[in-house]
């Protein structure tokens, strides 16, 4: 992990390789948006990031992303795995081979 964000207030580590694999291949990139209208029914609207990822500076993607994800978690927080402990690490002392 190199880079922190702020997500859900929080410092949080975010790995960035599927912005990395984009700008080498590139790639279109899309957020996946899922919403549940109703009990055994998913409805997934993919909404285009960039369609040119070469064109933006390292790391712009990955807060486009997340940006999208925090939305998505506010809009319907149920639906999250708030189990998943995604701040267990901090930033100070962080070591990247833990």
């Amino acid at each position: 992990i190199h880079y922190w964000t702020n997500f859900l207030n929080h410092d949080t580590p975010v790995f960035t390789g599927t912005e990395r694999i984009a700008k080498q291949a590139n790639l279109v990139v899309y957020y996946a948006d899922i919403t549940r209208p109703k009990r055994g029914y998913y409805v997934c609207e993919f909404k285009k990031l960039t369609d040119s990822p070469t064109d933006f500076p390292n790391y712009t993607i990955t807060e486009m992303y997340m940006c999208e994800l925090e939305k998505t978690i506010i809009r319907e927080p149920q639906y999250w795995l708030w189990t998943h402990n995604r701040w267990k690490r901090k930033r100070k002392g962080f070591n990247e081979n833990n």
